[in-house]
């Protein structure tokens, strides 16, 4: 019983704490705010991580080639089956004042999912993508 209530707990929690998502055209809208643990912060790297963001959007080889070094095969077909919605949700993020990696990742794993790919692998492209995003290409 008490186990019982514990993941009950747990759902209401973690449905609580989603951010806002308003989807259009099957491309997500986030708010800023929404990934912000303090309101007005600016996380250390943001300029490189804009940098990084523009590769993807343009280089789809290179980072494809980087994250089959650093993760499997398999993840790197899957980017690019899924490139054009990763970089259609990841591009409004050029214009974000802040943007943290976990920004990166949250939002690519929630775009996978709702474009139909099971959670857990969209969440190892997604933690691959952002340690490929955070490292020199």
């Amino acid at each position: 019983m008490k186990k019982r209530n514990r993941i009950m707990l747990i759902t209401i929690f973690l449905i609580a704490m989603m951010p806002s998502v308003t989807h259009a055209r099957n491309i997500a809208i986030y708010r800023e705010s929404d990934f912000m643990s303090q309101p007005g912060e600016i996380h250390p790297k943001t300029n490189t991580i804009k940098k990084q963001i523009t590769c993807l959007i343009y280089h789809k080889k290179e980072i494809k080639t980087a994250i089959q070094q650093g993760s499997s095969r398999v993840t790197a077909t899957l980017f690019s089956q899924n490139y054009a919605t990763i970089k259609d949700n990841l591009k409004p993020l050029l214009r974000w004042a802040t943007i943290s990696p976990w920004a990166i990742q949250d939002i690519t794993e929630i775009s996978l999912v709702d474009s139909g790919v099971p959670g857990p692998i969209a969440f190892e492209l997604a933690k691959s993508l952002k340690e490929v995003l955070m490292t020199d290409i």
